[in-house]
């Protein structure tokens, strides 16, 4: 009996959706993922982090950090004396290293 009652029965065949769309910014954002990692990036940031104090105080930090390996690098090769000043900053300018 219960061979019947399946043989009888309708065959249905659930409806088959095709993937979603996806937009080619998305696309590109998985591509660059895979290759780079950058969903690891995306951690929890502490709350005092998205203040405008601590975010003003490491800007800051880093202008002075350049500021100071600047003046450094630059002290190294300028010479103040005034018949030696515009020789020591064209030596500066073209030849001294890391400079453009």
């Amino acid at each position: 009996m219960k061979a019947e009652t399946l043989s009888n029965a309708p065959l249905v065949q659930p409806r088959v959706e095709p993937p979603p769309r996806v937009s080619g910014c998305r696309r590109l954002w998985r591509w660059l993922d895979d290759r780079l990692g950058l969903s690891a990036l995306a951690y929890p940031v502490p709350a005092h982090a998205n203040t405008l104090p601590y975010t003003l105080g490491g800007i800051t930090f880093v202008g002075f950090l350049i500021l100071f390996l600047t003046g450094a690098l630059l002290g190294q090769f300028y010479d103040p004396m005034p018949e030696t000043a515009r020789d020591s900053v064209l030596y500066i300018i073209r030849q001294a290293p890391w400079a453009t």
